[in-house]
């Protein structure tokens, strides 16, 4: 988790700095950041509650995944509509 926050982190820089190769890096580690925070979302719901101890986990797992609160909730909510009778 740490290793890809810091490579996305790397990653950002160099498109600043105009780089078409870490353009597609990015895009690809940003992809794959998303890909890991869905499955363990998943996970977390398939039982159709999420405990304490996974909320704390998924918010652990967005971090350390370099993901904003924003886009890990968006990709949390897509995730709990795919699963029916699902609660809060």
């Amino acid at each position: 988790g740490e290793d890809i926050a810091a490579a996305i982190k790397w990653y950002k820089a160099a498109e600043a700095g105009g780089s078409a190769r870490a353009v597609e890096a990015l895009a690809s580690l940003t992809a794959r950041s998303h890909e890991i925070f869905a499955k363990a979302a998943r996970t977390a719901i398939e039982d159709g509650v999420v405990s304490a101890d996974e909320k704390t986990e998924l918010i652990s797992l967005a971090k350390s995944l370099g993901l904003s609160a924003q886009t890990a909730q968006k990709i949390f909510s897509e995730q709990k509509t795919k699963r029916p009778g699902f609660r809060t």
